[in-house]
């Protein structure tokens, strides 16, 4: 078993590594082969491409290009609204407080679930949103991490699937960020490329990517498909990595989230 980090080995450091290697705040991971400043910082989650994964498919041009690896602890549970929303905030679940995919909202006397905004078991999305429920609930009035990078100059975009970006969630996790809905991956990369390339000053960019996960949910993480939509993830990473998209120069930070306790992410 493996016990959740809270210094610089866990996944809830990341959002201070970003930070300070945009010259915006201090601490988090301590990596040799990292610089000390960055002027573009992209972070992208493959969601539940965990470290196992990545030993797994660790002779991809674009794993073997990575100049500075070790991996991170998941934060427990390892679930996709406790990382994703950590990433948004900047803190660790136990401050955000949306530890699982369905929660209590004593507020509402009811099971809720945070990432689609409506009551746990609805089959549509915003049924809270409907029912006259503010969204603001979910993160009240602090700051989003990116408000406090654009309080000291850092521009944030935040790229996800086109099917749910942007989302009211995203009205309140991700105050602060342009957002940019990615049709497929490689045309989101491309993207990327091209918002980073414009940009005047510090930039971060978060990108956050499904495929692999739903892939792990319905065929299992053992499957052929998981094989197959992991290579399909990694491909047009390598154009972005290699500067093929006009981003020589940048760093790009990969982060890859565990979906089961005990397998810790990457960076």
């Amino acid at each position: 078993m493996v016990v959740p980090r809270h210094d610089g080995g866990g996944f809830a450091a990341l959002p201070d590594t970003v930070a300070r290697l945009l010259g915006a705040g201090e601490g988090g991971v301590e990596l040799d082969g990292l610089p000390a400043r960055a002027r573009h910082v992209v972070l992208v989650l493959l969601d539940a491409f965990g470290w196992r994964f990545f030993t797994r498919h660790g002779d991809h041009p674009l794993l073997r290009r990575l100049h500075a690896v070790a991996p991170l602890t998941t934060q427990f549970p390892s679930t996709t609204t406790a990382h994703v929303t950590t990433l948004h905030t900047g803190v660790a679940l136990g401050e955000h407080g949306l530890y699982e995919w369905n929660i209590y909202e004593p507020s509402l006397d009811a099971l809720i679930t945070p990432m689609l905004f409506c009551y746990a078991g609805d089959s549509a999305r915003d049924t809270l949103l409907r029912a006259g429920v503010d969204p603001g609930l979910l993160w009240p009035s602090a700051p989003t991490f990116y408000e406090r990078l654009a309080g000291a100059g850092v521009a944030s975009h935040v790229f996800g699937p086109a099917t749910f970006t942007p989302s009211t969630v995203d009205g309140v996790l991700a105050r602060g960020a342009d957002l940019h809905p990615m049709a497929d991956l490689p045309s989101g990369l491309a993207a990327l490329a091209a918002t980073l390339h414009a940009a005047d000053g510090p930039a971060y960019a978060y990108v956050y990517w499904d495929e692999v996960d739903a892939a792990g949910h319905q065929h299992g993480p053992s499957s052929p498909q998981f094989a197959a939509a992991a290579q399909r993830c990694l491909d047009p990473g390598k154009a972005l990595l290699t500067g093929r998209m006009d981003m020589e120069g940048d760093l790009a930070i990969a982060a890859r989230l565990g979906e089961m306790f005990g397998q810790p992410g990457a960076i």
